[in-house]
């Protein structure tokens, strides 16, 4: 028997449509600051928000992933709401403390000052940013558990928009001379993200205002629930910021802005591919939890392993396409950005691995064992740590190292998830008895058909730099893959009904 996930789908498929619009936005916004303003400004924007984004874990530890999990067992959600919103108010107050006390000790004890004054102040800005979008993870959370997509995600519409057209209007005033100062442009940037978090929390306030969302105090017993539960999550969300901002923060700390600039850009072309999988595991863990605790075990099972097939299934072309044209992509922003290509091919396909993953560690978590999640982490946590030490910079305490910089960085990434990825598909398959879904070796071998017919492209025709031949080679790709892919029946009649019947859902 079938599981109709239409549902799921539909509304994974409205948080796809936001990253994909914050992904094109941010292309053309980075465009922008690159192109007019510079990759070092930019790199200073990138290290602020790595920074701010590193100390970011204390606002969180896991109690979102927890607050899910409760609502979908709790029928007190008055309580859970309290309690929610009592730890991530201690939570704040911590992040705030340490943040700026450890600025103060590593500055005026130990001598580590910020490379200029205008990365400083950038961070102290985006360590506000950073509390004001923890913030408005409560309400996100909260309506993410009610399936609610549309007002868990048109907040985050609003607050791309925001965020976007200040860095385009900031570099457009630096092009014509009204904003003199380029390094300060990266402070500016820093507020345009401060902004849009704000204008975010405010339209998540109005709406839980005018919804009554009820909030009770909450008894010991469930708060201590809360952080019983929370404790291994926290290690999963470590896991998850270290992975996106311990790299370029070492890049700072080693190298320049200039440098983090550069991998900045090609981690946020990577990411996009990443937001595919988060599009999906933002509401696919509260249905797995639904399913687990009614004990239905035949949904619980069908809805991940076809979330991992339609989630390879899309990204592949993404991150072919992307590895055959790494530097053509990155010559559309910034020529210099061509040396930036080895780690960009390396971050996609960290991409994909981290795609077709997440609905394996969203059934971990679901299952009750975030335990298992918790090891994965520790493992995955310590290697990234060790390995952005030994391949980024060129010595530490007179050692000699590798000094890849921003490939490096790109390796560290790549490597330590391999590592957490083997360890969990392990376990759930030893735990959980499940079965992987082996379709997505069809879209692989897909994806190397598309991948060769652009490399004889470009030999004959030579290299596609203009970005409508880059356009053009895309459309060449998506329809030798859909070629390529038609015969092992992922593509078939049935399939493509389905797809459509998901987006016409999706309006209604």
């Amino acid at each position: 028997m079938k599981v109709d996930n239409s549902n799921i789908a539909r509304k994974s498929l409205f948080l796809f449509s936001y990253n994909i619009f914050g992904s094109v936005v941010g292309y053309i916004t980075m465009f922008f600051a690159l192109r007019f303003v510079g990759q070092n400004t930019w790199g200073i924007y990138g290290s602020a928000l790595g920074i701010a984004g590193l100390l970011g874990i204390l606002t969180t530890l896991g109690v979102d992933g927890a607050h899910v999990k409760k609502m979908t067992q709790k029928r007190e959600k008055d309580e859970c709401m309290g309690a929610y919103l009592l730890i991530k108010g201690f939570l704040g107050f911590i992040f705030l403390v340490v943040s700026f006390s450890s600025f103060f000790l590593l500055g005026n004890v130990f001598g580590y000052k910020f490379e200029s004054p205008y990365l400083r102040e950038a961070v102290y800005v985006a360590l506000l940013g950073s509390l004001l979008a923890s913030m408005g993870n409560i309400f996100r959370t909260t309506y993410q558990t009610k399936l609610e997509a549309k007002k868990a995600v048109l907040p985050l519409f609003v607050q791309s928009v925001v965020q976007h057209i200040l860095i385009i209007l900031f570099s457009l005033m630096y092009l014509v001379n009204i904003i003199p100062n380029k390094e300060f442009m990266g402070v500016l940037f820093t507020y345009a993200y401060l902004l849009g978090a704000f204008t975010r929390l405010l339209i998540y306030v109005m709406w839980a205002y005018k919804d009554k969302l009820s909030i009770k105090k909450p008894s010991r017993a469930l708060v201590k629930e809360y952080i019983l539960f929370s404790i291994p999550l926290a290690l999963l969300g470590i896991v998850a910021t270290i992975q996106a901002y311990t790299d370029r923060t070492m890049l700072q700390f080693f190298w320049n802005s200039k440098e983090v600039g550069g991998y900045f850009t090609v981690q946020k072309i990577s990411l996009a591919i990443v937001y595919i999988g988060s599009s999906v595991s933002f509401f696919l863990y509260p249905a797995q939890s639904s399913y687990y605790e009614k004990g239905d075990k035949e949904k619980f099972f069908h809805i991940t392993s076809i979330s991992e097939r339609y989630l390879s299934m899309v990204t592949v072309p993404f991150v072919f396409f992307t590895v055959v044209m790494a530097k053509e992509i990155l010559n559309i922003f910034r020529s210099s950005l061509i040396n930036y290509s080895t780690p960009l091919i390396i971050l996609v396909i960290y991409a994909y691995i981290n795609v077709i993953n997440r609905p394996y560690s969203s059934q971990m978590t679901s299952a009750n064992r975030p335990h298992e999640v918790m090891k994965m982490g520790i493992i995955q946590a310590t290697a990234n740590v060790f390995l952005n030490a030994i391949f980024i910079p060129t010595s530490i305490f007179g050692i000699p190292l590798f000094g890849l910089k921003s490939t490096g960085a790109a390796l560290a990434t790549l490597l330590s998830f391999l590592i957490g990825f083997v360890y969990l598909r392990y376990r759930v398959w030893k735990i959980l008895k499940i079965k992987y879904e082996k379709k997505i070796i069809y879209h692989i071998f897909a994806g190397f058909i598309a991948m060769s017919t652009i490399y004889l492209l470009k030999y004959l025709v030579g290299p596609l730099c203009a970005w409508y031949l880059i356009t053009g080679a895309f459309f060449v790709f998506i329809i030798t893959y859909v070629i390529a892919l038609y015969p092992s029946g992922e593509l078939n009649k049935y399939e493509m009904k389905k797809i459509l019947q998901i987006f016409r859902k999706l309006h209604k």
